[in-house]
């Protein structure tokens, strides 16, 4: 039977009209004209995957609206294969079973676009990524990517051919490619699709060059020196075996410089598989810095890098210590103002007052410091110290039937009364205190200094509630104050006696305890004084700033001893060197030098900022400096089987450990 043309005409506007466009809020998936790949139905989301909330434990049948512009080649398990057989826009509808078993339908859009045009990106071992020329070594492997596009659109273009690349041996991974280059130096460029060609020359290893370039740092006042192997004018991209070479300064002063620690002499380096660099500093004057190869090959730059040192001596005000000393109150004092609004009046005066239906109550905290919420709070077991003071914290909660608190605010016009012993009259001074602003954490403060030993009870009293708060501790009396003593970045002292840098800050922390060794609660006042006001120590708060020459600060407690001495050193005092010991290096792996500690003429490490940087020097074989760095540390790598000599000359001291580089 002959098919009419309306019957014909028909069937196409049929066919046309199935073909349902995507919503407007989703964006099909891309897929190039001619791949093949395979999709995962699952609830981890990611590429080439269908990601359905419950998860998948098989599909059962995939369908395409349109079986001309996307090809279902296979379904197996969790997955189905798909191919873009001609360009269009396709809805894919797959009939799955979730986790539980459960039968369910996903749905996935893809447009199937021509693959007008591909690009390759080389993970070059030193330098950009993006350059003109990417220099390869004979024979080395390297990692790349590859992508293709139609239009602007990045498709998925399965294993479909993105380049050619004759001469290379290429393995495909999962994050792109491997590629082997041949063994013959020349040009081996890659024809991508589109007509683009990328520019890989193989380049003759026994001609391979050093080159230095000095650049300055956006954020650090020292330049940069970047050692970096190169073919000819082009830096080399994937170097194969690395290049031993050595850094030195041939002429001026100047020096570089790894982490904060200044090198001297000869500096052991690998170039060539990772761009090496180091910071220079000198004293603005030219200077030249060499680079020399095994076969005597030697590059050279020429910089004026400034003096840095370490930087500038923060100049704090405050009052200047001298042998008549200054006593310091470490709680500061408080308003002085009770509080004399509350919420309600905490009584039951008529059948209409809230007050005859909630339950009112005291929360009474009791806290190391008179500062509220910036001390610990204490327990049943603290006690607190005479002559020490500490916090005392109040506010009224309506209590509700398994329901948080509410809180009513701070007491209103707050009384007390205190028995020492319950007995005899309170023998506790109390004061600070201080009503809460509007808004703020409703707490009323005052703080509280026991006068005498032995149990303190306290009753309080408020407008805005109708029971008595109490609450009661126990004071010792201070037989013993210990120290901390702690700098800038955090390092602490627990000793009597501790050596400070110059130009450097400290902040004592006295601790207290009875005579029968209780750690006693609370803050006391400090006493500060120098053996010299020609010292240049300035007390600024708790804080001291050690002045700018070696003399003596003394810290001491009015209740009892021993005082904490403060021996101010200059770098002449630095008689050792700490977490600086011998190591054994494995070819191949890579140890650290510090960081650094400046120790003592006491033995003990120097708290402070360090007036000037350690001193570094390496002597002997096997190894090269690490590209990796650690804070304030010089990291090595073993590069051959031997022996090498590392020195640290730091102030006074001068300390060699030896290192061993092992197969």
């Amino acid at each position: 039977m002959r098919t009419g043309p309306l019957v014909v005409a028909f069937f196409l506007v049929a066919g046309a009209a199935c073909r349902v466009p995507p919503p407007k809020n989703v964006e099909p998936r891309k897929l190039a004209l001619g791949a093949e790949v395979t999709w995962q139905v699952s609830n981890d989301c990611g590429a080439r995957v269908l990601c359905v909330k419950e998860g998948a434990s098989s599909v059962d049948a995939v369908t395409a609206d349109a079986s001309d512009v996307i090809d279902v080649r296979q379904v197996s398990g969790t997955t189905f294969t798909v191919r873009g057989a001609k360009v269009g826009v396709s809805r894919v509808v797959v009939q799955l079973r979730d986790a539980t078993g459960a039968q369910r339908t996903a749905t996935a859009w893809l447009e199937v676009k021509e693959l007008t045009r591909s690009t390759v990106s080389v993970r070059c071992e030193q330098g950009p990524a993006v350059r003109r020329v990417f220099a390869v070594a004979p024979g080395a492997g390297f990692d790349f990517t590859a992508q293709g596009f139609g239009g602007d659109d990045e498709l998925d273009t399965g294993a479909l051919p993105l380049f050619e690349a004759p001469g290379f041996t290429v393995q495909p991974t999962a994050s792109g490619g491997r590629a082997t280059a041949p063994m013959e130096p020349g040009s081996w460029p890659w024809t991508l699709v589109g007509g683009a060609t990328l520019d890989v020359r193989v380049y003759d290893a026994a001609t391979a060059t050093v080159s230095l370039r000095v650049e300055p740092q956006r954020s650090e006042p020292r330049p940069l020196l970047l050692v970096e192997l190169s073919a000819g004018e082009d830096p080399v991209c994937i170097a194969g075996a690395p290049f031993p070479a050595t850094l030195s300064v041939t002429s001026g002063a100047c020096f570089p410089v790894v982490s904060g620690v200044t090198l001297r002499g000869t500096v052991p380096l690998e170039v060539g598989r990772v761009r090496s660099a180091v910071e220079l500093e000198g004293d603005g004057q030219p200077c030249t810095v060499s680079v020399r190869l095994p076969d005597g090959r030697v590059t050279s730059v020429t910089a004026s890098p400034p003096r840095v040192g370490v930087g500038a001596v923060p100049r704090p005000g405050g009052a200047v210590l001298d042998p008549t000393g200054v006593e310091v109150n470490l709680v500061q004092p408080g308003t002085g103002v009770v509080c004399t609004d509350g919420l309600s009046d905490g009584r039951c005066s008529h059948i209409y007052d809230g007050d005859c239906y909630v339950d009112s109550d005291w929360v009474i905290e009791h806290g190391a410091v008179a500062v509220p919420d910036a001390g610990t709070r204490l327990g049943n077991r603290d006690v607190v110290g005479v002559g020490l003071r500490t916090s005392i914290r109040l506010r009224v909660v309506i209590a509700v039937p398994l329901l948080p608190d509410i809180v009513v605010g701070p007491p209103k016009n707050l009384t007390f009364r205190t028995n020492h012993l319950f007995v005899l009259p309170g023998r506790a001074a109390v004061q600070n205190h201080r009503c809460p602003a509007a808004g703020t954490d409703k707490w009323h403060s005052l703080s509280v200094t026991p006068e005498a030993s032995g149990s303190h009870h306290f009753e309080f009293r408020a407008e805005n509630l109708n029971d008595v708060g109490t609450l009661s501790f126990d004071a010792y009396d201070v037989t013993r104050v210990t120290w901390r003593l702690q700098d800038a970045d955090r390092r602490l002292s627990t000793a009597s006696t501790t050596e400070v840098f110059v130009g450097s800050t400290v902040t004592p922390t006295a601790g207290y305890e009875s005579a029968g060794g209780r750690v006693l609660r609370g803050e006391g006042p400090l006493r500060f004084s120098a053996d010299s006001a020609d010292g240049g120590s300035k007390l600024t708060g708790p804080a001291v700033f050690t002045g700018d020459v070696p003399h003596v600060v003394n810290i001491s407690s009015p209740l009892a001893g021993p005082a904490a001495t403060v021996l101010v050193r200059d770098a002449t005092a630095i008689t050792g060197v700490g977490n600086f010991d011998a190591q054994s290096v494995k070819v191949g792996g890579v140890e650290c030098a510090g960081p650094f500690v400046p120790l003592g003429v006491m033995g003990r490490p120097v708290l402070g900022r360090v007036p000037v940087a350690p001193v570094l020097e390496v002597q002997g074989e096997g190894l090269r400096l690490a590209a990796m760095t650690r804070e304030g540390a010089v990291c090595f790598a073993g590069a051959t089987p031997g022996t090498a000599t590392l020195t640290v000359t730091w102030g006074a001291a001068s300390v060699t450990r030896t290192w061993q580089v092992v197969p």
